[in-house]
Formats: structure tokens, C-alpha cells, sequence
């Protein structure tokens, strides 16, 4: 502004909202790599120890399930073992955890009704949330179908369910769950409004929403159909401060010694992975709610009844090469083999695999390998192998998630990629069908078990 002589007045004004919008949306992509680049850091740290830890439950949960098979069933000492492996399926949900977080395991993809789902995960849930708590469920007649596997998705609802719960606590509260379809390019572009991306710099990407509410989103929802799940509660509500925190693993509000900090990590981990988003509003002392946005499946494929087969089929044994540098872990693998019928090779290192193969090729019927060895991976192990004999069926095991790509397996023969551990009765079926593959014409699909 400027007085002239004659007593009048000069006055400009330059309107910067778009260099604004523009500082804003550059700090928040900032804070994004920024975040982006710890959570890969905390995933690669996080894959090692599930290897190793995975490794370790192997032999624990392969020798508990051993014993009890040896074992009459009045005998004194089954009660403890059983309890050993409740508490070692509470370590591998654990490792799960960490894995979902880190990406690294996602399982076989199937389009699934995310409808039947959620009633199948709160049907188990309502046996634990206090009576103090209502739970209501809202699904969409329209189809609410999403390409995923099975046992994430459950994961995703479950952890979101107990968190909404943990945050009602004893007190009188309700839960309300929503399902239905919404179009992605509506909800992107809310996501990238400038009333979404007003400074906040004291807390990431939270950004204020309405009234005293924080508004934080986690990825970009696609711009095509997409599937919404919600889940709001009642509960003490977070400030900006501690939502901005929420998705970091091991952060946790509860208690010491009531909460992994790992929860809300997996679901982001997962929820990113299958190319979804999720956005969270929450107010201190009012609640929060979670917003989970996932593709849809295509509407003509139907989705896939999950059954539950533990019986076996079959009577082909065979004879197979079983290779892992854990020794106790191999010999606990092939321990269960030969329970199961089959004639089991150990060797802990794969050179000496290949010289033993290569000796009498013929004589084996499978190859059973980990993945993660020293000197040679189990991919190349295999290859090498199949160059010897090109039809010999091939089952790769990882404790480290799904490091090999679907290309890559069927490249070199393998009809499965297992995680570790690996259950008696998953063992069973899985060689039980690569054996079967091993005498038939046509190869079979890749088999993920996460």
C-alpha cells in the first residue's frame, strides 16, 4: 500500500492461495517419502526376525504336533504340550503381524465376499466384547466383492474391530460397521481438496476435519470402483498428535504389557499392498473411524467358497529330497514325512543336495526346499536340479514371506510356496498334490499358503 500526493492511495493485492495449496501439497508428499522410507527400513528389519523366528517356531510347533501324535490321549503330559502350541500359534500370529506390516506375505489371491466375511469375523468377536458394547452391521445389497486372500481381509477386520473395542474399554459404548460400494474418483478427489491439505505441520499428514475433529489418510484411494468398509466407535477419541503416530509399528496407547503396537502396522501394510487406502477421523473424548478403502472385484467373477479340507486324499508316497540349513527344522520336516507315509532325504546344504541328486536322479519324487540358504537359494537349487531331470516337482518354504515371484516358481517347476510353519495337516496336502502332479499330464497351478 502507497499514500500519494494528492492524498489518494494505492493498494495491490496478490491473491496466493495456489502457491499455498502448492507448499502444501509438496510438504505433504515430503512427509510421505519421508514416512515411506522408515517403513521400508522397519520391513526389512522386520522380514530378518520373522525368518529367524520362524525358523524357531518351526522346530517347536513340528515337535509339539510329533509328541502328541506319539502320545495316548489320556496321557498326563498332553495337556502341557498342547498348551505349548496354543502359545506358539499366538507367536506365529505375532510374526504374522510383522509380516503384514513389512508386506512381505500376502497368500493366495481369491475374490471373496467381503459381506460373508465380516459376518464370519464378527460372529467369533461378539463371544468377547463386553455386553457393555453394541455392535451394529450395515452391509450393502449391492455386491461387495474384493480380490484378496481370505485370511488378510479377516486380519484387517479383526484388528480394526479390537481396536475400536480397546478404545470403548469398560464403559458404555457401540460399534457401528458399515459395507458398501462407492465410486473412487469421488472419494479422490475429497482426498485432494484444498480443504484436505490445510497446514498442519505439528502432526504429518493429519490434517483438521470438522469441528475439533483430525482427519489422516494413508495412500490415495484409485480412481475406479472401490469397496468402503467403516468401522466407528464410540471410544476416548486421539488428538493430532497421536493420530499422526497410529500406523507406526510398535506404537501403542494401552498399557504396558496389553498391546503389540503392531495392529493398525499390519492393517496398513495389507490394506497398501492390495492397492487400497485408508483414511481415519477421530476426536478426542467423541471417537474415531476407520475408513477402508479397497478395489472391487470384477462383478463377474463369483467368489470363493473357502472350505476347510483336512482330510487327505490319496495313498501315493513317494520319496523326497527335503533341504534346509536349520538342521532341527529339517529334521523335523522330514520326521513328519515319514509319519505320513513318505520315504525323506535330509540335507542341510544344497550343494550336497545337487551332488546327492545328481548321483540318482530318478530315485526322488520331490524336491522340498527352503528358500533363504547360504551359498545357494533355494530358486537356484531347484533350477540346478531340474536341468538334471526337468519334470521333478519342486515345493519352496519360506520363513521370510513371499521373497520369490509367481514367474520365478513356475519357472522352475515349483506347485507351492509354503510359510513357515508349516502344519502337519498343510504339509500333508500340499506334498500330497505335488505328488500327484509329478504323474499327471498337465501341470498344476501355483499353490501360495501363507
Amino acid at each position: 500500500m502507497r499514500h500519494l500526493d494528492d492524498g489518494g492511495i494505492v493498494c495491490v493485492v496478490r491473491d496466493t492461495t495456489e502457491r499455498h495449496q502448492a507448499d502444501d501439497e509438496r510438504s505433504r508428499l515430503r512427509e510421505q517419502f519421508h514416512l515411506s522410507q522408515r517403513s521400508e527400513a522397519l520391513g526389512r528389519l522386520a522380514g530378518g526376525i520373522a525368518h529367524d523366528f520362524n525358523n524357531i517356531l518351526g522346530v517347536i510347533l513340528g515337535l509339539g504336533d510329533l509328541s502328541l501324535i506319539e502320545l495316548e490321549p489320556d496321557h498326563p503330559v498332553r495337556a502341557r504340550i498342547e498348551r505349548i502350541l496354543k502359545a506358539g500359534q499366538r507367536a506365529k500370529y505375532l510374526i504374522d503381524q510383522i509380516l503384514a506390516y513389512s508386506r512381505q506375505t500376502l497368500g493366495e489371491r481369491t475374490v471373496i465376499d467381503l459381506g460373508a466375511d465380516l459376518n464370519g469375523v464378527l460372529e467369533i468377536l461378539r463371544a468377547t466384547v463386553p455386553s457393555t458394547i453394541d455392535i451394529v452391521l450395515s452391509v450393502a445389497k449391492s455386491r461387495c466383492f474384493v480380490e484378496a486372500g481370505r485370511s488378510q481381509i479377516e486380519q484387517v477386520i479383526m484388528n480394526l474391530c479390537v481396536n475400536a473395542m480397546h478404545a470403548i474399554g469398560q464403559k458404555q459404548g457401540r460399534i457401528d460397521i458399515w459395507l458398501e460400494t462407492v465410486d473412487g474418483r469421488e472419494v479422490a478427489a475429497l482426498e485432494m481438496s484444498p480443504a484436505a491439505l490445510r497446514d498442519n505441520s505439528d502432526s504429518g499428514n493429519v490434517q483438521p476435519g470438522p469441528g475439533r475433529a483430525n482427519i489422516l489418510w494413508m495412500s490415495t484411494p484409485a480412481p475406479r470402483d472401490l469397496i468402503r468398509l467403516s468401522i466407528r466407535d464410540t471410544g476416548t477419541g486421539m488428538d493430532a498428535a497421536t493420530l499422526a503416530e497410529i500406523f507406526q509399528p510398535f506404537f501403542t496407547t494401552k498399557p504396558s504389557g496389553t498391546g503389540t503396537g503392531l495392529g493398525l502396522a499390519a492393517v496398513h501394510g495389507i490394506v497398501t499392498a492390495y492397492g487400497g487406502a485408508i483414511r481415519v477421523e477421530s476426536e478426542a473424548g467423541v471417537g474415531t473411524q476407520f475408513d477402508v478403502f479397497l478395489p472391487a472385484a470384477d462383478g463377474s467373477v463369483e467368489p470363493v467358497e473357502e472350505t476347510e479340507e483336512l482330510v487327505v486324499t490319496g495313498n501315493r508316497r513317494g520319496r523326497i529330497l527335503v533341504v534346509d540349513d536349520e538342521v532341527d527344522l529339517a529334521a523335523v520336516i522330514c520326521a513328519k514325512l515319514q509319519n505320513l507315509g513318505h520315504d525323506a532325504v535330509e540335507c542341510h546344504h544344497p550343494h550336497k543336495a545337487w551332488t546327492l541328486f545328481r548321483g540318482d536322479p530318478h530315485s526322488f519324487d520331490l524336491l522340498f526346499t527352503d528358500q533363504t540358504m547360504p551359498g545357494m537359494a533355494g530358486d537356484q537349487l531347484a533350477e540346478a536340479l531340474r536341468v538334471i531331470r526337468p519334470d521333478l516337482p519342486v515345493i519352496v518354504c519360506s520363513g521370510y514371506g513371499a521373497r520369490v515371484g509367481e514367474a520365478r516358481l513356475r519357472e522352475i517347476g515349483a506347485v507351492a510356496l509354503l510359510s513357515k510353519p508349516v502344519t502337519t495337516a498343510t504339509l500333508a496336502r500340499v506334498v500330497m498334490e505335488a505328488l500327484e502332479v509329478n504323474h499327471a499330464e498337465t501341470p498344476a497351478p501355483l499353490k501360495v499358503v501363507a
